[in-house]
Parts: structure tokens; C-alpha cells; sequence
């Protein structure tokens, strides 16, 4: 038995520093990428930044970095791509949303959206207003809240403080439900994955999915698509003024 847990010691401590270095890997690569792009090695950083991703790494700040790396490059669908990336994860950042917004007067296709009903478009606002995780520690809070309130609610002796706790608690109670569907649509948001950026110069979207199908027009590399069917090597998108058709699905990255 002392033999085993000297053994096990033994082990431990020759695998203790290598435990350390994994844990660091992360911090360290991400650091030299940031060090590489200060001194103007923007390739550099970007094969730093790639790497963390490649090692599933998938964070917003690291693909924000990626962005600006990409833009120095001048890789412009590479830059919308991960500048997109990162909204999906941090939607409420305004450095990301500002970025993004900059580097897409960049491209050629300039698409006029559908009007959005104003109550979708509120929604949208409100969802994407905070991250997912600070919706989840609101959400927490006002449950907390709520319980305590309602307990609050049961051993109060006055009367008007046992209305106070009532109502105070049922009111927080159902805002933490409301915290709680805003959070799960920005997961679900985040979740679907039917985003994709074009990344060829340009892509012919023709009318079913075969070279020899009829072209209905002409999108540009950079330009952001929704892909509402999958067919083989072709993919039918969308486009935010509500036209449709069929492109190659190597034409694309999916955000």
C-alpha cells in the first residue's frame, strides 16, 4: 500500500508540470498572438489566434481578434466571418458590433433589407442587448429574489408587508421567466447554424441546384446569406432582401 502511494506520488509529480503547461497553452498563444500584433506581425498573430480555435478554443475574444488580424490582412470575408463569429458569442459588445458594421462598407453588394415588423425587430434588440451569460446571472438574481420575497411573504405578521412580499415577489418571479425566454432565445440564436459568409470573389445563385440551372444574379465575396436548404454540394440561401436561390456550398463559410 506504501508502495502504491509512493508510486502514485512519483507520478503525480512527473505529470503535474504538464497539467500547468495545458492549462497555460491557452493564455500563452492567445498573449504571443496579441504581442505578434502589436509589433505588426499580423500573419503571425493570425496563425496564434487559428491555432487557439483549431485547439477548440472558441471564444469571443478570440475570434474578435481574428477580425482585426484579418482586416490588417485585408482578407475581408475573413474578417466578416470571425467578426461575426464573435457577435454570435458576444452580441452585446459594441467593439464587435462597430467592427463589423465598419468592415461590411467594405464589400460590393449593397442589399437593402426587408422592413422588419417593429416587434420583432424590439425583440431582437432586447435579446441581443447582453450576453448570454448576463442574462443567466439576471436570471438567478430575480429567482433568488423571488424566493426570498415570497418567504419573506409567509412570516411577515403585517399586513401590508405580507402584500409587499406577495407582490414584489410574484412580480420578480415572472421577471426572471422573461429573463429566462430572452436568454434561451440568444442560446437558441446562437445555436442555429445557418449563417454563412460568401467567400469566393463571386457566386452565381441560379435558380435549382445544377450549374446548368438558369443564374438569377450575382453575390460578392463578404456578403452575409442565410441558408434555408441543403442539397448535396449546393446550398439554397437567402438573402435580407428576401430573394432566394442556389449557390455552391464551397462558395460559403458557415459562421
Amino acid at each position: 500500500m506504501i508502495w502504491n502511494m509512493r508510486r502514485f506520488n512519483f507520478l503525480w509529480l512527473i505529470l503535474l508540470p504538464a497539467f500547468a503547461a495545458a492549462a497555460e497553452h491557452p493564455d500563452s498563444l492567445f498573449a504571443e498572438g496579441n504581442r505578434l500584433y502589436a509589433a505588426g506581425d499580423y500573419e503571425g498573430a493570425a496563425t496564434c489566434y487559428e491555432a487557439l480555435v483549431t485547439d477548440g478554443y472558441h471564444e469571443a475574444a478570440v475570434y474578435y481578434n481574428l477580425g482585426n488580424t484579418h482586416f490588417k490582412l485585408h482578407n475581408l470575408a475573413q474578417s466578416i466571418l470571425y467578426y461575426e463569429k464573435a457577435r454570435k458569442l458576444d452580441p452585446g459588445d459594441p467593439d464587435i458590433r462597430e467592427n463589423l458594421a465598419f468592415v461590411n462598407l467594405g464589400i460590393t453588394d449593397r442589399i437593402q433589407p426587408l422592413p422588419e415588423f417593429f416587434i420583432d425587430s424590439w425583440w431582437r434588440g432586447l435579446v441581443f442587448s447582453a450576453s448570454l451569460t448576463t442574462w443567466s446571472v439576471i436570471a438567478v438574481v430575480c429567482w433568488l429574489l423571488a424566493f426570498g420575497l415570497l418567504i419573506w411573504y409567509l412570516y411577515a405578521w403585517q399586513p401590508r408587508v405580507k402584500r409587499a412580499a406577495f407582490y414584489g415577489g410574484v412580480a420578480t418571479l415572472a421577471l426572471a421567466l422573461l429573463v429566462l425566454v430572452v436568454a434561451y432565445s440568444q442560446h437558441r440564436m446562437q445555436v442555429d447554424n445557418d449563417g454563412a459568409v460568401v467567400f469566393s470573389g463571386q457566386a452565381t445563385v441560379r435558380s435549382a441546384p445544377s450549374e446548368s440551372e438558369k443564374a438569377l444574379f450575382v453575390i460578392h465575396e463578404g456578403t452575409k446569406v442565410r441558408v434555408v436548404e441543403r442539397a448535396d454540394d449546393w446550398l439554397r440561401v437567402s438573402l435580407p432582401n428576401g430573394h432566394q436561390g442556389w449557390i455552391r456550398s464551397d462558395a460559403v463559410e458557415m459562421i
